[in-house]
């Protein structure tokens, strides 16, 4: 079964954690947002939204391009 909004939060904070990624404010908002427009939350959405964070997407997924 898919994880509920505080699993999948708990599994994006955790890879954060393990990649070293600086957590910033909105990130659950974001998490959720990005896992909402790509058809649900998983641990799999969790790695790629982590994944974008780190590979410099983040503007992209955050919004913050302008």
């Amino acid at each position: 079964s898919k994880p509920d909004k505080d699993e999948y939060l708990k599994i994006v904070h955790h890879l954060m954690k393990e990649y070293e990624v600086r957590e910033t404010e909105n990130i659950d908002l974001l998490a959720e947002k990005y896992a909402l427009e790509r058809g649900g939350r998983s641990g799999r959405t969790a790695r790629q939204f982590v994944e974008s964070i780190m590979s410099g997407l983040s503007s992209e997924v955050t919004g913050l391009s302008h």
